[in-house]
């Protein structure tokens, strides 16, 4: 994704994958504060636009996954935001 060696993008790394590793980073407690809620929300935003797009198409897409990537992206989203706003105890991943 054009990043320095041992970095990464988090916005390229959730919409570049596939839904299935995507759901897997954003349930992982093991990068705990490492998306922040802009990353989360640009996600978000190009993932729903993506799926409300494409969900009239005449080919199977995986709903159920999809349902569940934005679901994570949401609640990364609100849980980064709430920790930048001061909540200790709010935990995003």
């Amino acid at each position: 994704f054009n990043c320095p060696v041992g970095e990464y993008n988090p916005v390229a790394s959730l919409l570049v994958n596939t839904s299935h590793s995507s759901v897997k980073l954003l349930f992982s407690g093991n990068n705990d504060g490492e998306i922040l809620y802009r990353s989360s929300a640009v996600a978000f935003v190009a993932y729903f636009l993506l799926n409300v797009g494409l969900a009239g198409l005449p080919v199977p897409g995986g709903a159920f996954t999809a349902t569940m990537v934005l679901g994570g992206l949401f609640g990364r989203c609100v849980g980064a935001f709430l920790r930048e706003m001061g909540f200790q105890v709010a935990v995003s991943g």
